[in-house]
């Protein structure tokens, strides 16, 4: 089972080892923090590889819910794809609210979890489309549109792919997304793809 290691700051530079708490499911493979419930506390989500021995096994994305005192609630399971690689959050349909995005290292994908700012999660409908092997994902606004988008950067294909957020172009946006994929090359550090999005990740990608 898998856990998370919790280290509490004393603010003077001292950090005390917490108990662990386990997160429900097996083989954390990443971890992002955010505010979740409008509680003013510290939630985390954790994607978990699930069981690889099994045929098309589905990892998870687990969100606890931070308690304020370095416990978490042990939070629900949503499904994702195939070996979940990375995850990050931002707001990505435009309503205010905190989601997530989890890229999925064998089934060369991103899942979007829609966030309804009370530390519950749906999955969109609408399943995004990586490079092959993808293994770190950063949400970020790239074009300046005040939209934020996604970048994934792919081990296999030795590329990023740039998922532009088109929400703020619908006439009735409904809560739902609106993403358009573009894939490129990075040039200069192809053995080690992870490096393209840290290189830019305070720079503009795009032209526009």
């Amino acid at each position: 089972m898998g856990r998370l290691e919790i280290f509490l700051n004393d603010s003077l530079g001292t950090f005390t080892s917490a108990a662990p708490i386990e997160t429900g499911a097996k083989s954390p493979t990443a971890i992002v923090t955010g505010e979740f419930d409008d509680d003013q506390t510290i939630d985390v989500a954790v994607a978990h590889l699930g069981d690889v021995r099994l045929a098309n096994n589905a990892g998870d994305v687990r969100v606890m819910l931070g308690l304020g005192d370095g416990r978490f609630s042990s939070g629900n399971a949503y499904r994702v794809g195939a070996i979940p690689a990375s995850i990050d959050r931002g707001d990505l349909n435009g309503d205010g609210l905190q989601d997530l995005v989890a890229v999925s290292f064998a089934s060369d994908t991103a899942t979007i979890l829609l966030g309804d700012g009370a530390g519950q999660f749906s999955i969109s409908s609408q399943q995004l489309s990586t490079g092959s092997g993808p293994v770190q994902v950063t949400v970020i606004d790239v074009d300046d549109d005040q939209d934020s988008d996604i970048l994934v950067s792919n081990l296999k294909s030795r590329s990023v792919t740039i998922l532009r957020n088109r929400i703020s172009q619908l006439t009735d946006p409904d809560g739902s997304i609106a993403f358009e994929a573009a894939e490129s090359r990075c040039r200069r550090v192809l053995r080690r793809p992870s490096t393209c999005i840290r290189r830019r990740r305070f720079g503009s990608v795009g032209d526009d």
